[in-house]
């Protein structure tokens, strides 16, 4: 991830002007279904901070606000060698318990996770 704290403010300033930009061209579009349209379309360096990346993400110790979630999802991903995407996609699988590739429902197991959270650090 981007240690330097300037630079890592200033992609953020970047990322959230340009989200904003989308999502005040389109009517009822807020920065949340925006950023789920942008990583959606491909941009695997996005992700949606939607209440369940919040919450997991505050549950580990980030600010929970968009951008910090956005920027907390990115520095996860490429500490793993993974994407924004696939961070983001995991918590929801997680937090929402449904499996929609194979349409199975498993029920919320957010609680859990943010426990574990908890009990870990």
């Amino acid at each position: 991830g981007i240690r330097d704290p300037e630079m890592s403010r200033r992609l953020g300033d970047v990322y959230k002007r340009q989200i904003y930009d989308i999502s005040s061209h389109i009517r009822g579009m807020g920065f949340a279904l925006a950023c789920n349209i942008i990583k959606d379309l491909g941009f695997v360096n996005y992700a949606k901070p939607d209440t369940h990346t919040k919450d997991v993400i505050e549950a580990m110790g980030y600010l929970n606000d968009d951008v910090s979630v956005i920027r907390a999802i990115q520095n996860i991903a490429n500490e793993n060698n993974d994407t924004a995407f696939n961070v983001d996609r995991m918590i929801w699988l997680i937090c929402s318990g449904y499996f929609y590739n194979e349409n199975i429902r498993v029920g919320s197991h957010k609680k859990d996770l943010i426990q574990r959270i908890h009990d870990y650090r």
